[in-house]
């Protein structure tokens, strides 16, 4: 009987310092792990030194790495994540013509205003086999802005896992207060400056506090605090450096993400795993993902924003509100999500 051969599948990232892209990624590489060969190749090292040794193992840094694999272990299919690798690598897998190429969008990409990336991603989709979105609105602005046929594209819905989050003896939340979680990386487009505008403008008489999730290594914090100090609240904004499934906020309330270039977000979903209320700008799926819940409002002035909030927040929770939250999120807690992926990868495999 003839040896099962496993197919060779690689897949590129920037780094797996956890951001919502890597996080997914690191989901999709623990599954494909199951059906293929898998290795990963990164542009630079951050993250690495917080992954499982077994990982670790699979993991080349650098683009000229980058050309040798290719070369000498010839994987069937290659799998490129963010902007900064699909060109990057994509650019050199144009030498392999034989590999087959799936690229992901994770975001909506018109914040993207480099006119020479926007051009190479557009060439390079003439070249790879599949384009995996998250999100119908990021398969609509594939179709509509950067003119990819309908068949290539696929989406593959964020997953999220359902380990129990435990109490943590570290971090203490003022239970008094009314508290909002702000998980996403500190970048501009993220919206943290409205969040803090927003709440320049509410009129409520609760006493509550902000606590923005993310590495100060990425974005000054310090900024967080001028503008708030300007505002006279900079005593209710805080910093929290990690999230985890070692630690559990269980006095926050509410989940705010103000980004106006979300496609489909974790932060969305790390709220609803939390039994958060959410409050987000309506951009990408989110309006489709949260059904009837949470505050999601169109709008970018802060004034009309808070007015909104103002509203809501004096509404009462439901008793049913954790019910409806749980079977929003059940649906991306099972791994059956990956099943589209795999089978696309494996139809890219047929000889």
């Amino acid at each position: 009987m003839a040896k099962y051969i496993k197919k060779k599948i690689t897949m590129c990232i920037n780094n797996v310092e956890k951001g919502g892209a890597e996080k997914q990624f690191l989901y999709i590489y623990d599954y494909l792990k199951n059906h293929y060969e898998v290795n990963i190749i990164l542009t630079n090292k951050k993250g690495i030194k917080n992954l499982d040794k077994n990982i670790k193992k699979k993991i080349t840094v650098g683009f000229i790495n980058y050309f040798f694999f290719v070369l000498n272990k010839k994987p069937d299919v290659v799998l490129f994540f963010l902007p900064k690798t699909y060109i990057l690598f994509g650019l050199i897998s144009l030498i392999f013509p034989k590999l087959k190429k799936i690229m992901f969008r994770r975001s909506l990409n018109y914040y993207q205003s480099n006119f020479i990336i926007k051009y190479l991603e557009v060439f390079l989709h003439k070249f790879t086999q599949l384009i995996c979105s998250n999100s119908l609105a990021a398969k609509k602005e594939l179709i509509d802005n950067e003119k990819v046929s309908d068949e290539k594209i696929f989406i593959l819905k964020n997953f999220i896992d359902n380990e129990k989050y435990k109490e943590s003896t570290e971090l203490k939340i003022n239970k008094k207060c009314l508290n909002f979680l702000c998980t996403s990386n500190f970048i501009d487009y993220k919206g943290h400056k409205l969040i803090l505008e927003t709440f320049n403008n509410l009129k409520t008489k609760l006493n509550w506090r902000i606590y923005f999730l993310g590495k100060k290594s990425n974005f000054n914090f310090n900024l967080i605090k001028s503008i708030a100090k300007k505002y006279n609240f900079d005593h209710k904004v805080f910093h929290i450096n990690g999230l985890s499934s070692n630690i559990k906020y269980p006095n926050f309330k509410f989940g705010l993400l103000f980004s106006k270039n979300e496609s489909f977000p974790n932060a969305i979903l790390e709220y609803l795993k939390l039994n958060l209320d959410v409050i987000a700008y309506n951009t990408g799926d989110i309006k489709r993902l949260m059904k009837n819940e949470g505050l999601i409002f169109s709008t970018r002035n802060a004034q009309k924003i808070a007015m909104k909030m103002d509203t809501y927040l004096v509404k009462k929770r439901k008793k049913i509100k954790t019910l409806q939250l749980n079977k929003i999120i059940h649906p991306y807690q099972n791994k059956k999500l990956f099943l589209i992926l795999k089978n696309k990868i494996d139809s890219l495999c047929v000889d």
